[in-house]
């Protein structure tokens, strides 16, 4: 036949339809028409495929038919239709994958959105025409994300939407209903912290998680900040600057009075800081409490050691540790009850500290301090031991009214008290029992505070 293709169009098919596709082209002759388009399934799921067959015809021949591709509404090419045995069919197959290759695939949950495909033919004078078919894409009730059938319900990774991950935090938790989870299972408590080993933290009070993970609480000198209803306050406060090795008195009225001294320290410290105090006219520091914070300029205070909850007879030696420069708090205050008292806070030994001597083989050993200080003594056992260690003027009588405590030791830290003499025989003093191995603290100190110029401690195994 002769004539000349008209414009540009093209024809839509539904399916199965057998509409006629519009032709397009130039020269003499008539445009190809599609007479079938047709799917061997109208719907796909991931790990499908689909087969689209076409049957085409040629007003100029059917030898005048070249052949046809099927593209995306973009331009994208899906491939060539392959010629089958019959005259004028065609047929080309496609997987779940190949489809999302030239268009990828994403939807929501539940959604099953349709596919366009168009199924263009070809003649040898150029006329083509065209043909659509669409194709509904489904992941039985869940939804898709790069190519991937995917519960957005349930998927961290993708919860609620494709790559909408949950935090490294609530990651800990299932995506629930499309919401990422809190694994604390608390409006105030969320996972904070570590990546590796996160904690459940209320961050109602927490002066590092302050409303939020990460969100520390900060105060300048003078101001201990810390966090309450998730937002972060200070507490204005006085305190006195210890500035070298001295003895400063404080004053406790009634219970809970917190006294304050700044520490600041430009280079490595080993400092040691002395509590002791009168009572009700006797020495007992069963209510003192001591805390040390070290303060950082853009977060909350870190305690760096305390005797919170260790209500015990502190004597001597309350705290001896290397220190980091910076700037430290050292608190004080009576725990539970009114008294009035009077106690010292002493910092000595800025440089190498003295040795502690050993007393480990066990002897006689020579020392003396003068009022409000103590001697410290190491003592390592490797296995238990029937132990005594006793105070004396070296000569079968007393040097005055010593006190001796015995504690744990760790890394040259004080623990625990093990255990405590005060008169033991007269004003002397004497620990004997049963100690099992570890490394542990001697410390001799004079009752209320009071000096011991010269004394022998003798340790012994029994």
């Amino acid at each position: 036949g002769e004539g000349e293709g008209e414009g540009e169009g093209e024809g839509e098919g539904e399916g199965e339809g057998e509409g006629e596709g519009e032709g397009e082209g130039e020269g003499e002759g008539q445009a190809p028409r599609i007479l079938t388009l047709n799917a061997n399934v109208r719907e796909i799921t991931e790990g499908e495929r689909v087969t689209l067959s076409a049957v085409v015809t040629d007003p100029d021949g059917i030898d005048d038919l070249i052949g046809g591709v099927l593209e995306s509404p973009g331009g994208a090419s899906y491939g060539a239709f392959a010629t089958s045995g019959q005259e004028g069919a065609y047929e080309i197959e496609l997987t779940w994958n190949e489809i999302h290759q030239v268009e990828p695939i994403g939807f929501g949950q539940g959604e099953e959105p349709s596919r366009a495909l168009t199924a263009i033919f070809f003649d040898q004078a150029g006329h083509r025409t065209r043909e659509e078919l669409r194709l509904t894409l489904q992941c039985d009730g869940l939804g898709a994300c790069d190519g991937e059938c995917t519960d957005l319900d349930g998927d961290s990774e993708n919860c609620g939407r494709c790559e909408q991950a949950c935090s490294r935090v609530e990651r800990l938790a299932p995506c629930e209903e499309g919401v990422c989870g809190n694994p604390c299972r608390d409006d105030d408590r969320i996972l904070c912290g570590d990546e590796g080993a996160p904690q459940c933290t209320d961050i109602d009070d927490n002066d590092h998680h302050c409303g939020a993970c990460d969100n520390p609480c900060a105060g300048n000198v003078g101001q201990r900040p810390f966090c309450r209803a998730h937002e972060c306050l200070v507490d204005n406060f006085d305190f006195v600057e210890l500035e070298r090795t001295q003895a400063y008195p404080i004053e406790l009225p009634d219970g809970g009075v917190h006294h304050w001294y700044l520490i600041r320290l430009d280079e490595v410290a080993h400092v040691s800081i002395v509590l002791a105090g009168e009572f009700d006219g006797r020495n007992d520091a069963a209510a003192m409490n001591w805390r040390l914070s070290q303060v950082t300029r853009d977060g909350p205070w870190e305690e760096v050691a305390s005797s919170t909850g260790n209500f015990v007879n502190e004597r001597g030696l309350s705290l001896r540790r290397e220190l980091q420069p910076g700037t430290y708090y050292y608190e004080y205050w009576n725990c539970c009850r009114e008294m009035s008292a009077v106690a010292s806070v002493t910092i000595e030994g800025r440089g190498d500290p003295d040795p502690i001597p050993d007393v480990s083989a066990g002897g006689a050993f020579e020392g003396g301090f003068e009022q409000g200080g103590s001697d410290s003594y190491l003592l390592s056992l490797d296995g238990r031991r029937n132990v005594r260690i006793a105070t004396s003027d070296g000569q079968g009588g007393c040097p005055g009214d010593t006190l001796l405590t015995l504690y744990t030791s760790a890394d040259g830290e004080r623990g625990r008290q093990v255990a405590f003499n005060d008169d033991a025989n007269g004003l002397c003093s004497e620990i004997r029992e049963p100690i099992a191995a570890g490394d542990y603290e001697i410390v001799v100190a004079g009752f209320g505070d009071g000096a011991i110029a010269a004394y022998t401690l003798t340790v012994e195994f029994e």
